[in-house]
């Protein structure tokens, strides 16, 4: 009798292949092209390097001959690969309070958010923890306007400031108000009130940067504070990795290739992906769709060991499942090719704004600084 795993696995099968784009009509030829340049290009690697190994026989026009036999594949620890970027952290804060990373301040300090009453919603202070000490400081004691429904998952840090924000409707519309503080510690002040709410946001040569969900656009203020204003010729577009936007926005109510094209704000550059159909996630440098990591223009394509949705990271960093386990802990850095063994506790996510990667082992939090991966 099928166990709960397998209906689980079967229902969410099905859900996928009833939600999946038709195939082109050309399908076919297309997989049978492509498989018999693969297995003629594995076959002329292991010649080429003579990495055929292994016992048993296959019957060739010579006579026998030895059995492929691929050599088993071992893949080393994030903590051997880049030990500098790997910090090993108590779960809990001394007082035994939870806590959420959103930013790194600098190589060895890291920042934290705490809620009140388990609330995500009700941000209540911002600390910087001491990733040799373990130790934590409260920079700021957050104050949250009423009626706020959305809290930042992500703050940013630059130019000696600290800058998040909440969201809370407004005559039946979200109104997303911004907040600073200095980097070293201090009151919170607001610098700016903004309609919607806002996805990707960066400190930019003493300006705030962001641009709107849903309807999207790039707009700007004074870290010192004002109106904001909309950023010419960004209408429509969402952040990507500044300064680069894009569209159509990441997951979006139809398939498609998430970030098709992007735009460089700063110059004006544009660039599309007209080598990839959806459902596709892009970033700058790289295109993400199921099983299948790309550049762009459809160059370096490979497999990988499962499925991705998001854009990598960075551009750089996608995290992986494996057959041995349905948890994600390999951690691939298309940029140099590494894949490296987490072995969490839990199944990490990573978004692709993010710069930072936490996971669980034991009763420790690891902190993973992707800025200090080089």
């Amino acid at each position: 009798m099928r166990d709960e795993f397998e209906r689980n696995l079967e229902s969410g099968l099905r859900l996928l292949a009833e939600r999946a784009p038709a195939a082109p009509p050309d399908l076919t030829s297309r997989i049978r092209a492509r498989r018999g340049r693969w297995w003629w290009r594995l076959l002329a690697a292991a010649l080429t390097t003579g990495a055929v190994a292994g016992t048993g026989a296959i019957v060739t026009a010579g006579g026998p001959a030895e059995r492929v036999v691929p050599p088993p594949v071992t893949i080393r620890t994030i903590e051997q690969v880049h030990p500098d970027a790997v910090h090993v952290v108590p779960f809990r804060l001394p007082d035994g309070r939870p806590f959420d990373v959103v930013a790194m301040i600098d190589r060895g300090h890291a920042l934290l958010r705490t809620v009140r009453d388990g609330n995500a919603d009700r941000t209540d202070g911002l600390w910087s923890l001491d990733l040799a000490t373990g130790s934590a400081t409260r920079l700021v004691k957050v104050r949250v306007p009423k009626d706020s429904v959305l809290n930042f998952w992500f703050a940013v840090v630059g130019e000696g400031r600290l800058v998040w924000w909440t969201a809370r409707r407004v005559a039946g519309k979200m109104t997303t108000t911004f907040f600073t503080a200095p980097v070293t510690g201090g009151e919170q002040r607001a610098i700016a009130e903004a309609a919607g709410s806002p996805l990707g946001l960066v400190i930019d040569d003493g300006r705030l940067v962001w641009t709107r969900g849903g309807t999207g656009g790039a707009y700007e203020v004074p870290l010192t504070g004002g109106t904001p204003r909309p950023i010419e010729g960004t209408k429509g577009l969402h952040m990507v990795h500044w300064p680069w936007l894009g569209r159509p926005s990441f997951r979006p109510r139809d398939p498609a290739v998430t970030h098709a094209e992007i735009v460089n704000a700063l110059t004006g550059e544009r660039r599309t992906a007209p080598a990839w159909w959806s459902p596709t996630s892009c970033s700058v440098t790289w295109c993400v769709s199921r099983d299948q990591v790309g550049r762009r223009d459809g160059t370096s394509v490979r497999t990988m060991p499962s499925w991705a949705h998001d854009p990598p990271a960075l551009d750089r960093f996608l995290l992986f499942t494996t057959p041995k386990s349905d948890r994600y802990h390999l951690l691939s850095d298309l940029a140099t090719g590494v894949t490296t063994e987490l072995h969490p506790d839990d199944s990490p996510a990573l978004d692709y704004r993010a710069t930072t990667l936490t996971y669980r082992k034991g009763d420790h939090m690891v902190i993973v600084d992707l800025t200090a991966i080089d």
